[in-house]
Order: structure tokens, then C-alpha cells, then sequence
């Protein structure tokens, strides 16, 4: 069989037949938590660095416990995904943001990575609005601290 083709959370049987002689093996496949609710908020009207965003996932459910969450942003340089909160059983978490993309209305792409304890992940994600900051001696102090 190949890597990832078994159906998620099914009983498969298989059995292997040799002349007079056959085992059964029986086998249930993992799936990734069950879809919740992920939100971050204010969605609209944040500012990079002085505006506290909070991160919220909720309602996600799955048998192999404990669920654990991971919180993020896209880049808008690299595109690469930039975690603000690393793997834990806390379903919600904060952070100050950069700006979002000027050519895009300085929207943020934001993620909520959800694993079971065998690494089975969903993913989950939401735009908001992050403004420049337009006082320098702001900026400063927070690049400072």
C-alpha cells in the first residue's frame, strides 16, 4: 500500500491466506481532530506591535487525547509560516502582529495548527487586518525591548 491511502478512522480487515492457514488482522486508521471553531481577534482595525491579537480554537474534538494547538501568521516575505505560539495544550494564546500586506488591504493570513497525540493534524486559518505603526519612537521601543 502506499504512504497515506488507508481512509481516515475506518476498521479495515486484512487477511493473509497461505495453502490451508489465513490470519486476520484487524486494523483502525488515525484521522486528524474533528473540525472546530478558530478565530483571532480584533479581525479589523489592529496596528503591528501595539495591538494584542488573540488567537482562539475551540470545539475540536478527537479520542486520542490530549489535543494540542499551535498558533501563527504567513509571512509576507518568505510565505513560510512564523508561530507565535508553539505546541500546547492551551487553546488560545496572544500576540502583537506585523503589518499586513499594503497591496492587500494589510491583511494577515493567521493559522491554527490542531494534532492529537499521534500527530495527526488539522489546520485551520483566518484573515485579519494589521496596520503599520506609524509612530517611529513606538517602533523603536518595541524593537529595542
Amino acid at each position: 500500500l502506499d504512504m497515506n491511502t488507508l481512509p481516515v478512522r475506518s476498521s479495515l480487515q486484512f487477511t493473509l491466506s497461505c495453502a490451508k492457514s489465513s490470519a486476520v488482522m484487524q486494523v483502525t486508521t488515525n484521522g486528524p481532530p474533528l473540525p472546530g471553531r478558530f478565530s483571532v481577534s480584533p479581525s479589523t482595525g489592529g496596528v503591528e506591535i501595539t495591538t494584542n491579537f488573540e488567537f482562539s480554537a475551540s470545539v475540536w474534538s478527537d479520542p486520542n487525547l490530549p489535543v494540542t494547538y499551535q498558533f501563527g501568521f504567513v509571512s509576507g516575505t518568505s510565505g513560510g509560516n512564523l508561530v507565535t505560539q508553539g505546541r500546547s495544550e492551551s487553546s488560545f494564546g496572544s500576540s502583537n502582529l506585523p503589518a499586513g500586506d499594503s497591496n492587500l488591504q494589510y491583511q494577515l493570513h493567521c493559522f491554527a495548527q490542531i494534532f492529537d497525540s499521534l500527530n495527526a493534524v488539522s489546520d485551520a486559518s483566518a484573515t485579519v487586518e494589521v496596520s503599520p505603526e506609524v509612530n517611529t519612537t513606538l517602533l523603536e521601543m518595541a524593537i529595542m525591548s
